[in-house]
């Protein structure tokens, strides 16, 4: 499901994010905000991935073959809207969704490296904001995410809720 919406196959999300914390505020950055903020939070679907930062998921034939086809998925999943649906699936099934990450996301590369604050000291510009912790269910807690990368907790403090993490929760059991 996270392969659909327009935002990359997890191999190219993977292989971007990981370039951002290698590179986290500097000008190769590609979520950088020396690119400027309309870039940043507008131009994130021209970013190449760099798969050399994914060797990883290069080894996993399901992870290559979303990558492969991710395009046919996302074609055959707005074919499916449009038949169950018309074009109001297609709007709401499909491009509002997908706007909405896409934003949030985004949001979390503009905002998170200027506004709120630190719970740790880092080498970067990442902050916590307290809006978009909660409007993205976690993900704005992005300074204590950059502090320690491999957590997926990124709440810290007992009201940084963070859904995502009881979300991963619920699948490892």
């Amino acid at each position: 499901m996270g392969s659909l919406g327009g935002n990359g196959s997890p191999l190219a999300w993977v292989a971007i994010h990981r370039e951002h914390h290698r590179f986290t505020d500097m000008d190769k950055d590609p979520h950088g905000l020396s690119k400027g903020f309309f870039r940043v939070q507008f131009g994130s679907f021209i970013d190449t991935p760099k798969i050399r930062y994914v060797p990883d998921l290069l080894r996993s034939k399901f992870h290559v073959t979303l990558h492969q086809y991710y395009w046919l998925y996302n074609v055959a999943y707005l074919i499916l809207m449009y038949s169950l649906f018309g074009v109001p699936g297609i709007i709401f099934g499909y491009f509002v969704p997908t706007l909405l990450v896409w934003h949030a996301g985004s949001f979390i590369n503009t905002i998170n490296h200027r506004l709120g604050y630190r719970n740790f000291e880092t080498k970067d510009l990442s902050t916590n904001n307290l809006v978009l912790g909660y409007l993205v269910s976690g993900e704005g807690w992005h300074n204590n995410h950059h502090a320690s990368v491999s957590d997926p907790q990124f709440g810290k403090k007992w009201w940084e809720f963070d859904l995502g993490y009881q979300i991963i929760k619920l699948i490892r059991k």
